[in-house]
């Protein structure tokens, strides 16, 4: 009874704090609205899926390497978050000048799984490239973790709680994006990866100086 009730409190917190890390305003947000505006809600979805596997990975990079990492992320932090921003504008950049035609010729294709697998790699991709922006959340998961690791639960079941959570993040919003994108003009929606491309490179620029 005790072990079934740690493995019960190791999901929920991993189920909180999956959920809770994912709310934060940045690229991945930008990302993956635009997406569900441009090319439906289950791009946007799938999208969420990729970040939330990598999320996931970062989190287990915390868990089990926290003493390893933590000294070198906080001694470095201010040359890693110089090479974060710039990867950050550079993502912006390439959302800035794509065109939304194809994004949008894309749209008709989205029930094969070769393009929604296309959703699920690229959002991995940009996610594992801006890592460095991702540091602050890594370490405030490393420091919430340390009480769970201290009481022995399991460390497996807290990050299958963090991974449901963060996708439980991307259903939300991704259906609420969903419901609304019918309502947006559609000579708007060419503006679309302008406003991401310039919302992200900001935010890139921000990381660079707000270190």
């Amino acid at each position: 009874m005790d072990y079934l009730w740690v493995m019960i409190n190791a999901i929920l917190f991993g189920l909180v704090v999956g959920f809770t890390s994912s709310i934060t305003f940045g690229t991945m947000q930008v990302l993956c609205v635009s997406r569900t505006i441009l090319d439906g809600r289950r791009a946007g979805f799938l999208s969420g899926i990729g970040v939330a596997i990598c999320d996931t990975i970062y989190a287990a990079i915390a868990l089990f390497f926290y003493t390893v990492i933590s000294p070198f992320l906080e001694k470095n932090m201010g040359w890693l978050s110089i090479v974060g921003g710039l990867i950050v504008i550079a993502i912006g950049a390439g959302i800035f000048f794509s065109k939304v035609s194809d994004s949008t010729s894309s749209r008709d294709s989205a029930s094969g799984s070769v393009s929604g697998w296309r959703y699920v790699t690229s959002a991995f991709g940009v996610d594992i490239t801006t890592f460095f922006t991702t540091i602050p959340y890594i370490l405030t998961f490393m420091t919430m973790i340390g009480s769970i690791m201290d009481r022995g639960e399991s460390n497996t079941v807290t990050l299958v709680g963090f991974f449901f959570g963060a996708l439980l993040w991307w259903v939300f919003i991704t259906t609420l994006m969903g419901g609304l994108r019918h309502r947006i003009p559609e000579n708007f929606k060419q503006y679309i990866n302008k406003i991401s491309g310039i919302i992200i490179a900001i935010l890139g620029l921000l990381v660079i100086f707000g270190n």
